[in-house]
Formats: C-alpha cells, structure tokens, sequence
C-alpha cells in the first residue's frame, strides 16, 4: 500500500515537473490568447514569435485596448501618440488620429 502511494506521488511529481516546464501545456489554460489571429498575423508578417508578441501585450496593457500610461501612452502595446504617427506616416495611411491607437488591430500592427 505504502509502495503503491509512493509511486502515485512520484508519477505525480512528474506530471507536475513536466507540466510547470512546458508552457505549451499551462499557458492557454492561464493566460487566455485574445487578439489570437490578429498578433499572430502582424508577428509573421514581421517575423517575430507571436508569444514574444503577446508578452510584451500582457507586461504593456494586460490585453486591455483603452490603456493609458501617465506618460500618454495608449492602447495595447502602450505606444506614444508621437511615434504611433510616425508608423502610419511610414505604412502610407493618412487617416491617423488619437483614437485609432486605441483600435486593437492598429495598435498591434504598429507595435
């Protein structure tokens, strides 16, 4: 009996190491992926990993698209009204303004 609880904790054991050291299998479950298709369309286009990606999102805005920094930061990746211009000016788009930061498919693109 003893031996048999001794083994049922060791396979537990396991389970738990190879869990905890594989976030392939924890993360979804704790860190739900919104935005899914849209970061990982703007990381491939710009080959960067999606999960670095939605790392930065997370630290940044903890995935809530009406952040705002004191520092006047906007939006999901937290980027400055200043330097969100100067990525649209770059993209070709003249419709810039304030408020489009806060759009969650633009913020990531020019983040």
């Amino acid at each position: 009996m003893k031996f048999a609880l001794f083994l049922l904790l060791l396979l537990g054991a396991a389970v738990f190491v190879y869990g905890a050291s594989e976030p392939r299998v924890w993360g979804p479950f704790f860190y739900p992926l919104q935005y899914r298709q849209t970061l990982k369309t703007y990381a491939q286009e710009n080959d960067l990993d999606p999960n670095l990606v939605a790392a930065v999102i997370y630290e940044e805005s903890k995935f809530y698209s009406g952040q705002q920094s004191y520092a006047g930061a906007l939006g999901l990746m937290q980027l400055l009204p200043t330097t969100a211009e100067s990525v649209s000016k770059s993209l070709g788009e003249s419709d810039f303004s304030t408020e489009t930061i806060l759009d969650p498919d633009r913020n990531i693109r020019y983040g």
